[in-house]
C-alpha cells in the first residue's frame, strides 16, 4: 500500500472517547487537534508521497491476467468492479478489442507496479491478516482508532478488528504470541510485558502490566500484540488463508495487503473494505490482487501424505511453509511472495488430493538469496503413475511458470534435488502455489 494522499483536508470529525473501569477518561479530540496528530505521520511519509505525486498522471495503463488454467494474458486495463469474490468483471483491450474477464475465470491480477520504500515505519496488522503501513493517531481500548496509513487518507478502524502493532522491519510472516488473555508488549530494550494495553498516543503507549501502570516511548515499541476477541481466533501468521470463504488478497506497492471480499477500479480510483471502512487510494498503488477460497487453495496449507527427506546439511530443515529461514520472505527475481514453500533436496512428497483438484499452479525457482557457489538444483512433478516431468533450476534464471493438470488422478509426487555435487545449500522456493477445484 503506498503512500496516502496527503488529501487531509477533510479534518477528523468529532471522537469521544471513553474508557471503562480505572483507565483514566482521555479528552475529546477536536478537528484541529486530529490535525496536530497527523503531522508528525505526514512528515515521516512525505520523501514518498514526493515520489507518488511527481510519478505522474496516475494512469493504471497495463495488466497481466492469470487464467484458472495457468495461462497468463496481458491487456490494456480500463476497469474492475467485484462486488464479491465470485461476483465481478475486469474490463480491458487485448489486440485492438475490448475483452472482460469474469472473476470465476481469474485467480490473479498483475498491474505491474514496481515496489517502493515504506513512508511510515509503523506497521498496523489486523485479525484478518491485512498489514497497514502508517499510524495510529491515538487509540483507546473499546473505541474505534484513527489511523492514518501510507495508502489511504485518515480512516476509523474498530478496536476488535487489530491484531498488533511494530515497528521498524520485522519477520512479515507472522508477530509474536500473545499470552493468553493478556495484551503483549515487547520494547527495544528486550523487555516483554503482558497486562492490558490502555491507550496510545502520538508518542507514548499506556500499558498496564504487573509492576502497574507504565508509559513507554513509542519509539521503543518492538511489537504490540493484543489478546484476541472472545469470537476471533487470532491467527498463528499474520497472512491467514481461509478455507472456505473466498476473498481477495490486494498487495501494495509498499509491500501492504488487504484482505478484501469486494473492490473496484473506476477512473484511477481503488475503493475497498478495510476495518469496517471502505477508504480509497490512487489505482497505481496497487500491484496484486489474488482470489482465494474453495475454487483456489493455497497449496502450502496442504500436508502431504508421504514426506521423506535425506538431509545434507546437519541441522537443516527439509520444508518451511509460508517463509524462508527465520520468518524471512519467499523471494525469487526479486519478487517476494505472499505464501508457499520453501524446500531443500533431497525431499520427495506424494499428496492425496480430493477429487475437486484440477490444476496446480506455481512459480518454481531458487532462492534470491542463494550463493552462486551452492549449484544448481532440480523439481520434477509426476501425476499417478505417468512420467516424471522435470524442470532444472538455477540461481541466475527466473522462476519458471508451472501448470501441472491433475484431473487424470488425483496423486501428486514431487521431487527436489541436487542438479550437480556441489548443491548442498541449494533452496528451491514454490512461489504461491495453488490448487484450482472443480467449480461447486
Amino acid at each position: 500500500m503506498r503512500n496516502a494522499e496527503c488529501g487531509m483536508k477533510t479534518a477528523i470529525r468529532r471522537i469521544d472517547f471513553e474508557t471503562s473501569c480505572s483507565t483514566p477518561m482521555l479528552p475529546v479530540i477536536r478537528p484541529h487537534s486530529g490535525m496536530r496528530n497527523l503531522q508528525s505521520p505526514i512528515r515521516t511519509a512525505l520523501a514518498v508521497l514526493v515520489v507518488f505525486v511527481t510519478a505522474g498522471a496516475w494512469t493504471q495503463t497495463t495488466a497481466v491476467v492469470h487464467r484458472l488454467d495457468g495461462r497468463a494474458e496481458p491487456i490494456q486495463f480500463e476497469s474492475a468492479q467485484f462486488e464479491a469474490p465470485d461476483k465481478g468483471v475486469l474490463r480491458g483491450r487485448a489486440a485492438g478489442r475490448s475483452v472482460e474477464f469474469p472473476s470465476g475465470e481469474i485467480w490473479q491480477i498483475e498491474f505491474g507496479v514496481e515496489p517502493v520504500p515504506r513512508g511510515s515505519t509503523e506497521h498496523l496488522w489486523l485479525n484478518d491478516g491485512s498489514r497497514l503501513s502508517g499510524q495510529l493517531v491515538r487509540w483507546v481500548a473499546s473505541q474505534r482508532a484513527v489511523v492514518w496509513t501510507d495508502l489511504f487518507r485518515t480512516i476509523e478502524l474498530f478496536d476488535d478488528a487489530i491484531l498488533g502493532l511494530t515497528h521498524g522491519s520485522p519477520p512479515p510472516s507472522r508477530l509474536p504470541d500473545a499470552v493468553a488473555g493478556s495484551d503483549a508488549l515487547y520494547t527495544a530494550d528486550g523487555d516483554r510485558m503482558t497486562g492490558r494495553l490502555l491507550r496510545i498516543e502520538e508518542g507514548d503507549v499506556a500499558f498496564r502490566s504487573e509492576l502497574g501502570n507504565i508509559t513507554c516511548p513509542r519509539q521503543k515499541v518492538n511489537a504490540l500484540v493484543l489478546k484476541p476477541k472472545s469470537d476471533v481466533q487470532t491467527p498463528q501468521s499474520a497472512f491467514r488463508i481461509p478455507h472456505s470463504e473466498a476473498s481477495w488478497v490486494l498487495e501494495f506497492a509498499n509491500g501492504d495487503r488487504v484482505w478484501a471480499r469486494s473492490w473496484a477500479i473506476e477512473s484511477g480510483r481503488l475503493r475497498c473494505a478495510v476495518g469496517g471502512g471502505t477508504p480509497t487510494a490512487p489505482s497505481t498503488l496497487l500491484r496484486r490482487a489474488i482470489l482465494l477460497g474453495p475454487r483456489v487453495e493455497a497449496f502450502s496449507k496442504i500436508e502431504p501424505q508421504y514426506f521423506a527427506m535425506r538431509p545434507v546439511l546437519a541441522g537443516t530443515k527439509a520444508i518451511l511453509v509460508d517463509r524462508g529461514p527465520e520468518n524471512c520472505p519467499l523471494r525469487l527475481a526479486e519478487r517476494d511472495y505472499l505464501f508457499g514453500l520453501f524446500l531443500r533436496p533431497e525431499a520427495e512428497m506424494d499428496y492425496a488430493l480430493s477429487d475437486d483438484a484440477q490444476w496446480l499452479l506455481a512459480d518454481v525457482g531458487m532462492s534470491s538469496e542463494l550463493s552462486p557457489n551452492l549449484g544448481t538444483a532440480r523439481v520434477a512433478f509426476a501425476v499417478g503413475d505417468a512420467a516424471w516431468k522435470t524442470y532444472d533450476l538455477r540461481h541466475d534464471a527466473p522462476p519458471v511458470a508451472v501448470a501441472i493438470d491433475l484431473r487424470a488422478s488425483k496423486r501428486l509426487r514431487i521431487r527436489v534435488e541436487r542438479a550437480d555435487p556441489w548443491a548442498i545449500g541449494a533452496q528451491v522456493i514454490f512461489g504461491e502455489p495453488v490448487l484450482v477445484n472443480k467449480p461447486k
